[in-house]
């Protein structure tokens, strides 16, 4: 029924309904046969529907809507007839604006690529000038490439084009990545392994916030770009890439481009600093996309004749039924009206059957969605949402007053707006984490340097926004989102040219990492030329961005080599011990065991190791853990560790003199002391580390410390008798004590042996006492193999024994280097 003829039924105002249907049948008006539409209220309610239709449409235009699925291929020769201007044809929807940007998009992408391509290649072949890095370079972005999408595909359901767009940084990394690979002398890998794994933490680091976006794009692009990278670094570090000779490292006009680009990009970012005040963030729709001409002018066109307020009225419910009826509860004048809800339509058969005092047309079947006319059903299915398993009715809102709870108005502009300054609020909240988290990665590796090596990346970015601002631009999230591919990118370059351990780098290195500057400038800068505002605005960023960041990473130095040989080890002292830290740990151990204590050691230790320069984490960790083991060992022993025994191994029946070192850890051998076993002594300067020491001591069980300091004739024979009783004395052999440092002319305290790949000083005082207990000499050192479990090995030393103890050291700390705690 029309509201008009409702209205009336429901005020049984029949008199008046009555005139009206003899003055029809007198004139003979009427869309239907008389016996279908009897009393006109059909004909009525066709007529009402006409106030859905814009008043502005005169007779002459026609308004079409409908569903592109399935008809994509129409949408080119539709966009073709609106092209005439004579046709008066005007095209307005989002399939209309998706098919022209795809369109237009793959257009540029291909001639885009294809010159950017071309001039990737071109500077490889200026670094490498041999076209040999192509196929391995090649290969290896796209292995990199099916991990990231498998990754992706694997994870997320429906992944987003963005996501494969930003991807795109994998061509920017990968290739610094295979350059360096390509280019590095095969005795230089080791350092160069851990360049790239460094390079592959920090900027996984810095794309880990992402996983925590409330944001699915975002969580894509982190799984996107983290496996992919993963999966290049590890082709780069196991495949046997054959070096790629670079010639002509050194060159004068190099030198004097980018010592004149890096003063004028310090004076850029020192000059866009004071425009960072200036800096304005919008999250407008309009700033992402601006329609061609023939779709803004049909939008328009459209718009003024369908609805002036740009709004909506939305209602959501579980059913479309209970849709429909709060719609009708509301007067919204949308679905319902070409729809109207069962309940309406029985009360509507009531009001008729009331009126033509005929009830058979109460059984007589109700109208759905399936029966409406085609036209009329494709009218409501486009208001019509099903999502979520709730049913939305989406129609006009022409600010008529609604009184209903179920009602949201919608304005998709603010709806949008929210959105992205959603989306660019918790882009700037993980891109602080990122930093931080990138931050903390450098502080592990460039330790005192960290704050001048990230200075450049912070600058680069500073500079990047003031440069944006001069552009009259508002910072968008598609900007922000080019933050982090310019702090992931842009790192590389401080770790690639900056040696965290202080060595020089080769000389092919800074080349290498200017032609890695060009090939993603060349990459992502090619994007700033497409017609697409957010790949426009992300290739300016990037290309403004890293070349602020390889620029500015010139002005980072890398120090001299540090001296080989370090102080003494006697004059180094105790890094981060406390008596009371010290009884915590104890406590600890005591309370929960060796391995509680372990795990918690790390907290400590990440503070301790920035102080500890030369010295690699594992190493310091292998170190920390041998400590607990140790305290273990000759204390409470809570968790004796599993011993395995190779090599001259008759020394544990007593009545031996054994040379330890520092590789491994010799004191766990305090385990085995017990009333079966052989008395250990032990020798130690006890002035050294005398917090720890002092703290050992007094927890010593079942052997006997002695000090260094006080050897002299009466420990000699003391040491000699107990060795005559099938005792053990245990002193170490690989380090001179402070005294060895002035040697006499006449008795020199050291001699110079060959160990491993040079020349080193033994102590003689040792094994001239090894000598005097007249006893067999064993080197033994204890190696940690497993989790609690320590290989004992041992050589017994005959003829000269310094030669055999230099021999024995030099053929186990090339595989046990993590262990060989010679600081």
């Amino acid at each position: 029924l029309a509201p008009k003829t409702r209205a009336l039924l429901q005020s049984r105002d029949y008199a008046r309904i009555q005139r009206g249907i003899t003055r029809r049948d007198y004139s003979g008006v009427g869309l239907f046969p008389k016996q279908d539409d009897p009393y006109y209220f059909l004909a009525d309610y066709i007529a009402s529907l006409k106030s859905l239709l814009p008043e502005a449409l005169d007779s002459s235009q026609v308004i079409l809507t409908a569903d592109v699925s399935g008809h994509e291929r129409d949408l080119e020769k539709l966009i073709h007839l609106a092209s005439d201007s004579s046709l008066g044809i005007f095209l307005s929807g989002a399939p209309f604006h998706t098919y022209i940007a795809t369109e237009k998009s793959k257009r540029e992408i291909n001639i885009l690529g294809a010159i950017s391509l071309a001039v990737v290649i071109a500077i490889g072949c200026a670094l490498f000038l041999s076209p040999r890095f192509i196929l391995p370079t090649l290969s290896t972005l796209a292995f990199g490439f099916l991990a990231g999408s498998f990754a992706v595909f694997q994870f997320f359901p429906h992944p987003h084009i963005l996501t494969f767009l930003f991807g795109t940084t994998l061509i920017g990394l990968g290739v610094d990545y295979c350059y360096h690979t390509l280019a590095t002398p095969r005795d230089c890998k080791p350092a160069l392994l851990n360049k790239l794994t460094a390079a592959l933490a920090t900027t996984m680091l810095s794309f880990s916030p992402l996983f925590f976006s409330s944001i699915s794009v975002l969580n894509q692009i982190a799984a996107f770009t983290c496996s992919g990278l993963l999966a290049v670094w590890f082709v780069c570090v196991t495949s046997s890439l054959k070096q790629i000779s670079i010639p002509g490292t050194k060159s004068r006009m190099l030198a004097k481009a980018n010592k004149g680009f890096s003063f004028a990009a310090l004076a850029c970012a020192i000059m866009a600093i004071p425009l960072l005040k200036g800096i304005s963030f919008s999250s407008s729709p309009s700033s992402f996309y601006s329609p061609p001409g023939i779709l803004a002018e049909g939008e328009a066109k459209v718009s003024s004749l369908v609805n002036s307020t740009g709004r909506f009225a939305a209602v959501c419910a579980p059913t479309l039924e209970e849709a429909l009826q709060a719609e009708e509860a509301a007067n919204i004048n949308g679905v319902s009206r070409i729809l109207p809800s069962i309940a309406r339509q029985k009360a509507d058969a009531q009001l008729i059957a009331e009126f033509s005092r005929d009830t058979s047309r109460l059984d007589s079947p109700f109208i759905t969605l399936d029966t409406l006319p085609e036209s009329l059903r494709a009218l409501a299915s486009s208001m019509i949402i099903e999502q979520g398993g709730f049913v939305s009715l989406i129609s006009p809102y022409a600010n008529s007053p609604i009184d209903s709870d179920n009602v949201r108005i919608i304005s998709p502009k603010a709806e949008l707006e929210s959105l992205f300054s959603r989306f660019g609020f918790e882009t700037a909240r993980l891109l602080a984490f990122s930093f931080a988290a990138m931050l903390i990665a450098l502080a592990f590796i460039f330790r005192e340097r960290v704050i001048k090596c990230v200075m450049p990346l912070v600058a680069s970015l500073f500079a990047t926004a003031g440069i944006i601002t001069i552009t009259g631009s508002e910072i968008t999230i598609f900007h922000a989102l080019s933050f982090f591919l310019v702090a992931g990118m842009g790192v590389d370059y401080v770790i690639f040219r900056v040696s965290p351990n202080g060595e020089v780098p080769s000389d092919h290195t800074g080349k290498v990492v200017f032609y890695s500057f060009l090939t993603s400038l060349a990459g992502f800068g090619a994007l700033a030329f497409t017609s697409f505002p957010p790949t426009r605005m992300m290739g300016f960023t990037l290309a403004v961005g890293l070349a602020f960041a390889y620029f500015l990473s010139l002005f980072i130095s890398t120090p001299p080599p540090r001296n080989t040989n370090p102080a003494p080890w006697h004059k180094q002292s105790e890094k981060g011990a406390t008596r009371l830290g010290i009884l915590l740990m104890w406590w600890i151990y005591r309370i929960f065991g060796k391995n509680a204590a372990k795990i918690i050691f790390i907290i400590p230790l990440a503070f301790i190791a920035p102080l500890c320069r030369g010295v690699s984490w594992r190493k310091m960790l292998n170190f920390a853990w041998s400590r607990i083991d140790i305290v273990d060992a000759v204390s409470l022993r809570k968790a004796r560790p599993h011993f395995l025994f190779s090599g001259d191994n008759a020394w544990q029946h007593g009545g031996a003199f054994i040379i330890s070192s520092h590789l491994g850890a010799i004191e766990v051998l305090a385990a085995l002391c017990g009333s079966d076993k052989p008395r250990l002594h032990a020798f130690q300067q006890l002035s050294h580390d005398p917090i720890f020491t002092r703290f050992l001591t007094e927890r010593i069980n079942g052997f006997s410390l002695h000090a260094v300091e006080d050897i002299g004739v009466e420990t000699a024979s003391a040491m000699k008798d107990a060795i005559s009783r099938g005792e053990l004395v245990l002193m170490a052999g690989d380090r001179t004590s402070a005294n060895d440092q002035r040697p006499s002319k006449k008795r020199p305290r050291t001699l110079s042996r060959s160990f491993i790949n040079g020349m080193r000083d033994f102590p003689l005082g040792v094994f001239r006492f090894a000598k005097l207990m007249d006893s067999p000499v064993y080197a033994v050192v204890a190696l940690k193999s497993r989790s609690n479990t320590y290989e004992i090995i041992s050589r017994r030393l005959t003829g000269n024994l310094i030669d055999d103890y230099a021999a024995f050291l030099s053929s186990l700390i090339p595989a046990y280097p993590d262990q060989w705690y010679d600081f």
